[in-house]
């Protein structure tokens, strides 16, 4: 005589600990083996949850991680569910008003993406161009200041040399 079939964990479970109590009757040792896992093992009848008299050992601690993934995904699984529950209803309400515009509003509609195209390409060409006079003002920023650094090498230059007598000065002098 097998029963019925469990619907839930929690019924498959205490018919197993029934099943090993009324096997554990006909041996002694089959007696001990389903009293110690009776008592290590028990289903809350009213949550449905597993709960265990040796929260130590190392197959409570699975279990537990499993249950908690278990509860984690059902909450993910309720979340994408709501998700697409509201994709499907926005897609609905746009199409009800989609069929509701008439041509003026389209093209009204039309219009107006144009406009802010047109709006936006404006805007970033005067920002390309803002940024090429800036650039420009950079390189000539340097120029200038290249050109002054010379001219200032060359000043310090000259005045190195003694006052009065060049170089080739001297050199015309002793030829002639």
């Amino acid at each position: 005589m097998a029963g019925p079939a469990p619907k839930t964990v929690t019924e498959a479970l205490t018919m197993d600990i029934a099943k090993q109590r009324r096997c554990a009757k006909g041996s002694k040792s089959a007696s001990s083996a389903s009293s110690a896992s009776a008592s290590a093992i028990s289903v809350n009848a009213t949550t449905g949850k597993v709960e265990f008299a040796a929260p130590d050992s190392q197959l409570a601690e699975q279990i537990k991680k499993l249950q908690e993934e278990q509860r984690a995904m059902a909450t993910r699984r309720k979340q994408i569910t709501q998700e697409l529950r509201n994709a499907a209803k926005r897609t609905t309400r746009l199409r009800v008003k989609a069929r509701l515009l008439i041509d003026d509003d389209l093209l009204s509609v039309l219009m107006m993406r144009k406009e802010t195209r047109e709006a936006r390409a404006a805007n970033e060409s005067k920002e390309s161009r803002k940024q090429q006079t800036d650039d420009a003002a950079d390189e000539s920023c340097i120029i200038r200041t290249a050109q002054d650094l010379t001219a200032q090498l060359v000043a310090s230059e000259d005045a190195c040399a003694p006052s009065g007598h060049s170089g080739q000065e001297s050199d015309d002098n002793i030829d002639g």
